[in-house]
């Protein structure tokens, strides 16, 4: 079990900065997240400041045991959380079930589609009577002038 800095303030019945200086000198190990806190092991805190049994000597008042009515309340509170998490799980899967269950209608639709597309019969077409052949009109020739090739300036300057 890991602690955060505060709960193993609480813990050790320390102040955070306490806890933090103990860290920072060395006394107390101490592993670093990604987004910066603390994690400090359970039994790490414990080594450093083992939990007093009187709770006098170090000047703190006692704390109250837990009951076995509140660990039970505890308890029952956290069953009842779980339970509701299973509930709603069971009814994500539900839903999901029935999207699969569609899906797989449509995927056999569709099958039955392809299906129907691939297996028609072959039409062919019924031979109609021969055509009679389509006559090209007649055009008459065109004749092409000879072309003139392009004067020089000279040419054109002198009027040749």
């Amino acid at each position: 079990m890991e602690y955060t800095l505060t709960m193993a303030a609480d813990t050790a019945g320390k102040s955070k900065s306490a806890i933090h200086r103990a860290i920072q000198k060395g006394r107390l190990s101490a592993r670093k997240l990604e987004d910066g806190t603390l994690r400090i092991d359970a039994s790490e805190l414990a080594r450093v400041y083992p939990p007093s049994t009187t709770g006098q000597a170090s000047g703190q008042s006692e704390t109250p045991e837990p009951t076995l009515g509140t660990a039970t309340a505890v308890l029952e509170t956290k069953v009842q959380g779980l339970e509701d998490k299973v509930k709603i799980l069971e009814e994500q899967v539900a839903r999901e079930r029935g999207l699969v269950e569609d899906f797989q209608k449509l995927l056999a639709r569709s099958d039955e589609r392809f299906l129907a597309l691939v297996h028609r019969p072959v039409v062919t077409p019924v031979a109609a009577a021969p055509e009679r052949p389509v006559e090209a009109p007649t055009v008459a020739p065109v004749v092409a002038e000879p072309v003139q090739p392009p004067r020089g300036l000279l040419a054109r300057l002198l009027g040749r």
